[in-house]
Parts: C-alpha cells; sequence; structure tokens
C-alpha cells in the first residue's frame, strides 16, 4: 500500500507483481477460500482495485486505492 500512496494511489501491476508477485496461483473465486496473494488480499479487502489505464500510446494493467479509501490508508501507515 505504500509504494502506491507513493506514487498518486496508482501503479502500474507488473511493477508491484514483480516486487511483491502475482495473482497468477490464487482462484478467481474467493467464496470457499480467500486469495493468498498480497495483491490478492487486498483487493478482497477493497484497500485496492485492478484496471486499465493508457500510460502515453499503451496501455497497462494498472493497480490504484480507491479515492475514498485513500485517508484510511494514508491513516494506518502513519501509525
Amino acid at each position: 500500500l505504500s509504494m502506491l500512496i507513493e506514487n498518486k494511489g496508482f501503479a502500474k501491476y507488473h511493477v508491484v507483481a514483480k516486487k511483491f508477485g502475482d495473482e497468477k496461483d490464487d482462484s478467481y473465486w474467493w467464496e470457499e477460500e480467500g486469495p493468498e496473494s498480497t495483491i490478492g488480499q487486498l483487493r478482497m479487502m477493497g484497500l485496492i482495485a485492478c484496471g486499465k489505464a493508457n500510460f502515453g500510446s499503451r496501455r497497462y494493467k494498472t493497480l490504484i486505492i480507491p479515492k475514498d479509501v485513500r485517508p484510511l490508508v494514508n491513516k494506518v501507515l502513519s501509525l
């Protein structure tokens, strides 16, 4: 989360996945058991969302902290 906060609340997915691991081994359906990956756990809690954004002429998969959640994340990170 601090990595995303330092980057104005968003980052390219592959940059975060390279550092913390991706979700490839997580089940797509979280009914029985939750994801094991860091990204998957944060998504399940609603702290980050996954989407796509244009950077220059390319389109990238991105991770964002929703604007309404950022104040809470900032408060927790400053403890």
